[in-house]
């Protein structure tokens, strides 16, 4: 597993990739990103996740860290409807990019990343 914490892009995601990887998961950041010009050095868009949880050469992502705090003036509720639609454009696949549900929990070691432990909106 490995967890992004807060994160923007970076060329150092290919190194992970390389000396790390593959991963089952990743947990990746999907809120509080715009606007860019000054949340881009420091959270990643949705889109942006799906691209990171990919390089390291994760099998599946959770989206977190989002839609708690009005941190920045997006829409807190979209992240998790980027982030899915991203998966399935990107090739990761929606089925692989989880987002829980605010205050979910889920059984990693029974595999529990099916529905309905995930937000579909």
């Amino acid at each position: 597993m490995w967890f992004s914490g807060d994160t923007a892009s970076g060329p150092v995601l290919d190194e992970i990739g390389k000396r790390a990887g593959p991963f089952d998961l990743a947990l990746v950041a999907i809120g509080a990103y715009e606007p860019r010009k000054l949340m881009k050095g420091a959270h990643v868009t949705p889109e942006e996740a799906v691209e990171l949880a990919m390089k390291v050469g994760a099998r599946a992502a959770i989206g977190m860290h989002w839609g708690t705090i009005a941190l920045t003036p997006e829409n807190p509720f979209e992240a998790p409807i980027k982030f899915r639609k991203a998966a399935e454009k990107l090739g990761l696949g929606a089925e692989k990019a989880v987002v829980m549900k605010i205050g979910e929990t889920v059984n990693l070691a029974a595999g529990d990343l099916t529905p309905p432990h995930l937000v579909q909106r």
